[in-house]
């Protein structure tokens, strides 16, 4: 079986084939029987039937995989532990306010915050990951094992569970999210993988730039993809107070 699909899932594939494959002998062995208007009714319905399970099942390695790739990228982080240093509210990285094009720095998803009304926080933190969930991370990932990314961190509210698998995977782009923006680690040197992205193994204090939405208040919760690992309070709309 293939990694991240798990028994569930290749089930309800194999249950697919084979409606499709009895769909299929249903319409080749009616249509020696049915009459030619019959025939030109059944055709254009079984090929509407096809478009539709190509969506569907489409639609359904999509969440699939999206589900898959967040719980392996929240390995690493099982059981980890966040002590928050401080929190500040500060003015846009240099890197965002020199762009020309604000899709360089972020997917398509991101909704880049208007030059007017853009809010940034920046997060001091040490996370401690657990060495058992380290030495997993690294056996069961090729790339990237053992790993983890200060710009993979999010803020939500509290609570908010992410399950692709069920709620569909625009569902869960749709949630109110501050995006981490930039980040620095602040106790040591860092490895960087090809793209500049920082990578750290084990114990690290980084200090990470969100930029926060205007749905975002009060109380969040600072996650690794699918993982809750601290809570903070965010300053008020003050943003410009602190420079980068």
């Amino acid at each position: 079986m293939a990694p991240g699909v798990s028994v569930d899932s290749a089930g309800m594939v194999k249950a697919y084939l084979i409606f499709v494959l009895l769909a299929m002998t249903a319409i080749i062995v009616a249509s020696r029987w049915l009459p030619v208007w019959a025939a030109f009714i059944l055709i254009p319905g079984a090929f509407l039937f096809f478009v539709w399970f190509a969506i569907a099942l489409i639609k359904y390695g999509a969440r699939n995989l999206l589900q898959s790739t967040l719980e392996e990228q929240s390995l690493v982080m099982q059981g980890a532990t966040v002590t928050i240093h401080g929190v500040a509210p500060c003015q846009a990285p240099k890197t965002l306010d020199d762009a020309e094009d604000p899709g360089e720095f972020e997917d398509d998803e991101y909704e880049w915050p208007e030059e007017d009304d853009g809010r940034y926080v920046r997060i001091e933190m040490t996370v401690h990951p657990d060495p058992g969930s380290v030495a997993t991370s690294r056996e069961k990932l090729e790339v990237g094992g053992g790993k983890w990314m200060p710009v993979m961190f999010s803020l939500m509210l509290p609570g908010v569970v992410l399950e692709p698998k069920r709620t569909g995977v625009m569902a869960m782009f749709s949630i109110p999210q501050a995006r981490a923006v930039e980040a620095e680690r602040v106790d040591g040197v860092g490895a960087t993988d090809e793209d500049g992205d920082l990578q750290i193994e084990g114990q690290a204090r980084v200090r990470v730039t969100f930029a926060v939405p205007p749905e975002l208040d009060g109380r969040v919760a600072v996650r690794y993809h699918l993982l809750e690992l601290a809570e903070i309070t965010l300053p008020a709309d003050t943003a410009g107070l602190i420079e980068s």
